[in-house]
């Protein structure tokens, strides 16, 4: 198992699958998933991504995830029950608290519920350390003393270190700190892999030329994963 091919289904080409029988010789299924979520009118600022595309509090758009809650789901929710349609609920978990009745409705009428987070309006990207260990997340941290980088080392620049941080368990790249020669350089690498939602296992396959100070990266990654070479 790797993160590229997590190894969740055997590999079962088209032509050689079953044919798939629907109750009652039905030949049409479909699924229906609500998002039900919750919106804050002035929530926490995040410094990677603004909640509201209009300054805060955005009045706007926030009453119509509050009409949603308050009316739009009721109306939703009767048209389903009279098609006997049961929902799977794309759900972010704030509503739990903020609307437990609409909660209650669609557990008592059998749904199903799958998370998508806990408010619309607060990220989990753009977190420093300190936030993302307040919030009890997992995640991997590698550093690489530049003192120990032949490049470094030859350009008499080997003061610094880099520093990265990947999620747990899938290694996406969650941010880096960098201190030293050419750091304003080396960050992009990491600002793409942060937009592209790449994983350490992206960064480690991916071929750094040698002898350069853009491989004190890759040293780093390859640190949040206790296989550092030089170091």
């Amino acid at each position: 198992m790797t993160l590229r091919d997590p190894g969740f289904y055997d590999h079962l080409p088209w032509d050689r699958r079953p044919t798939v029988l629907w109750p009652n010789g039905a030949r049409v299924a479909f699924w229906v998933a609500p998002n039900i979520e919750f919106y804050e009118l002035n929530p926490p600022r995040n410094p990677a991504r603004a909640p509201w595309a209009r300054p805060a509090p955005d009045v706007l758009n926030y009453s119509y995830r509050d009409y949603g809650n308050r009316a739009g789901f009721w109306r939703m929710f009767d048209a389903m029950q009279r098609c006997g349609v049961r929902g799977s609920v794309s759900l972010n978990v704030a509503v739990c608290q903020h609307h437990p009745e609409v909660i209650k409705a669609c557990a008592d009428a059998g749904w199903e519920f799958y998370s998508h987070g806990t408010y619309n309006t607060r990220y989990l990207m753009g977190m420093t350390e300190a936030q993302a260990k307040e919030k009890g997340l997992k995640y991997h941290v590698g550093m690489y003393q530049l003192k120990s980088h032949g490049k470094a080392i030859a350009d008499g620049a080997n003061e610094g270190v880099v520093k990265v941080i990947t999620s747990e368990p899938y290694g996406e790249i969650l941010g880096a700190h960098i201190v030293g020669e050419n750091a304003s350089e080396l960050i992009h690498e990491i600002c793409v892999a942060k937009r592209l939602e790449a994983t350490a296992e992206d960064i480690i396959t991916t071929m750094h030329a040698h002898p350069t100070m853009a491989e004190s990266i890759h040293e780093a990654v390859l640190a949040t994963e206790g296989r550092m070479i030089h170091g």
